[in-house]
């Protein structure tokens, strides 16, 4: 049986105020579908494991609530459909203001777009220089902030796929972005609604 190995994001640490909700994936195999929607709480770690497919946005992540470290207090951003409703991004973009003292952003919708950075994407890019000898992977890691390619290698053959564990953070100067750490692997496949590591 040929089996051919995708690679995968083994787990997603959210060190943010902020909850995202996985907006879609890439993945419509029986181990992810049920991973669409589910939400990934404010600095927590989700544990759930994720196939990405090669050259388009594998993995989808919108920031869906705000919660005060001061009061514990969750001011939600969208609507029931993850709709961003611009009453409820004003509302805790307001709690946000009134937690950090931050003035920089005149209006909610600013704040969203230049600090929050709305919608996080996964893209990840495969490369392959001399076969069997370097095996090149890159990964696009965007929102509405920053676009980050990380070039990530090894030498492990022409077969080789990556393991990799998605961190999100904040800084209060430049607000919410992402990074992707990579993790000795071959990647995995789904059988039978599970997903094995190769």
């Amino acid at each position: 049986m040929h089996v051919q190995s995708a690679p995968l994001i083994q787990n997603i640490k959210n060190n943010t105020s902020f909850g995202f909700v996985v907006l879609r994936h890439s993945d419509t195999s029986g181990c992810s579908l049920h991973g669409l929607h589910e939400v990934i709480e404010a600095n927590s770690v989700f544990n759930h494991e994720f196939l990405l497919e090669l050259g388009i946005p594998s993995l989808v992540l919108r920031p869906i609530y705000f919660i005060s470290k001061k009061t514990n207090q969750k001011m939600f951003l969208t609507d029931e459909q993850y709709n961003y409703v611009p009453e409820k991004v004003e509302l805790a973009y307001e709690l946000w203001k009134k937690e950090t003292g931050i003035k920089k952003f005149p209006k909610s919708n600013i704040w969203l777009e230049k600090w929050v950075g709305g919608d996080i994407f996964i893209i990840p890019y495969s490369v392959e220089i001399f076969g069997y000898l370097v095996n090149l992977s890159r990964v696009t890691i965007q929102n509405s902030i920053k676009k980050n390619n990380q070039w990530l290698s090894f030498a492990k053959g022409i077969f080789s796929k990556i393991v990799l564990e998605l961190e999100i953070g904040q800084s209060l100067r430049k607000g919410i972005l992402a990074t992707i750490q990579t993790l000795h692997g071959e990647g995995g496949v789904c059988i039978a609604g599970v997903i094995e590591r190769i």
